[in-house]
């Protein structure tokens, strides 16, 4: 029996409002090495049965995951180089309709008491997946399991998909989307294929926002990919109507380890006000995106010290910001507290 289609009064937690769902998307911006190396291996004799595509977040990953299981169900005549696949095939139908019976995907599950997501994937969401390998298969050939994303698992989650990991089913492929791989549980890694994607360039960066983000001024257009940290998601965020928010969000991550006080605190009154919860879940994803960029800068210097210190900070505003969507904490009170936690970080790091 075809899966359901997806649901279009559930918001998906990873896409991003007013612009197409990964699954719908075709078009892959930038990436042309990784590309050539999964056409390789996909087109093995032996195909490994999890990848991991880790890289900074909004650049393409989970775009690339739909793409990989697009070329993976599709009739061979239908596929073309590239991994693409005939528009009208099939299975490209199906995946953009969310109805494909031999695709998953797991990601944080929607609470339709409280209206929201939850702040992460539940083990019983991997038992989801692990059921979906162990039953039979709806149509043949492949099944596949998408994970958007593996930071999302709950440890007891990541323990649960190790154990499908250690043992795989024949014909069944893992796709993990990782924003940082190198967190992974090293026995999730060490059975995985890891597929490193770098963040873009400013060519791909804006040819990403001509495509999506429709005619803009010259302005706006060069700030947003200036901004972007080779990230379209966040150039994409740049140009929308929170742009002012997050643009000033990046200016003071840009200053640290000054501050400006009256700058911050108009921010968190801004974030306080009904309406902010989604303003305020940008922000602190912004500040992680940041923390992320300073740690892999950082890294080449080989300070395992100073790495974990931002490592820890990451930990706290990761923790901050899910405590805030699930108890309904103090928005405004957060959003300073994690500057404090960059304040003196940043400090330290001097």
């Amino acid at each position: 029996m075809a899966r359901a289609p997806a649901d279009p009064d559930i918001p998906d937690p990873n896409q991003l409002d007013h612009f197409p769902h990964p699954r719908e998307n075709r078009t892959l911006i930038g990436h042309r090495a990784v590309l050539d190396e999964l056409s390789h291996t996909l087109t093995g004799d032996r195909i490994h049965h999890a990848l991991v595509l880790g890289g900074p977040e909004g650049i393409g990953k989970a775009t690339l995951a739909y793409r990989i299981a697009r070329w993976m169900l599709a009739e061979p005549a239908d596929r073309r180089p590239d991994l693409d696949v005939d528009e009208h095939s099939r299975a490209a139908g199906m995946i953009a309709r969310g109805s494909h019976p031999n695709l998953l995907v797991s990601q944080r599950p929607y609470d339709a008491k409280r209206k929201k997501h939850m702040t992460v994937i539940p083990v019983d969401e991997i038992r989801r997946v692990n059921h979906f390998f162990e039953s039979s298969a709806a149509m043949d050939g492949w099944r596949i399991a998408i994970i958007d994303s593996a930071e999302d698992m709950n440890r007891q989650a990541a323990n649960a998909l190790l154990k499908t990991l250690e043992e795989p089913p024949e014909k069944a492929l893992f796709i993990i989307v990782s924003h940082m791989p190198g967190r992974l549980l090293p026995t999730i890694r060490s059975r995985c294929r890891m597929i490193v994607m770098p963040a873009l360039d400013d060519a791909a960066v804006g040819e990403g926002v001509d495509r999506l983000a429709g005619p803009l001024d010259a302005e706006t257009r060069a700030m947003a990919v200036a901004l972007s940290g080779g990230s379209l998601r966040m150039a994409l965020q740049l140009t929308s109507p929170a742009g002012r928010e997050i643009r000033a969000v990046r200016t003071a991550l840009d200053r640290l380890p000054r501050r400006d006080g009256g700058e911050l605190h108009a921010l968190a009154d801004s974030f306080a006000r009904a309406g902010g919860e989604k303003p305020f879940a940008l922000a602190l994803s912004i500040v992680r995106d940041w923390l992320s960029a300073q740690m892999r800068r950082r890294a080449p210097a080989g300070d395992p010290a100073a790495l974990a210190r931002f490592a820890e900070v990451w930990d706290k505003v990761d923790a901050l910001a899910r405590d805030t969507e699930s108890l309904n904490l103090d928005r405004r009170q957060a959003f300073l507290v994690a500057f404090v936690l960059l304040e003196d970080l940043m400090q330290s790091a001097r």
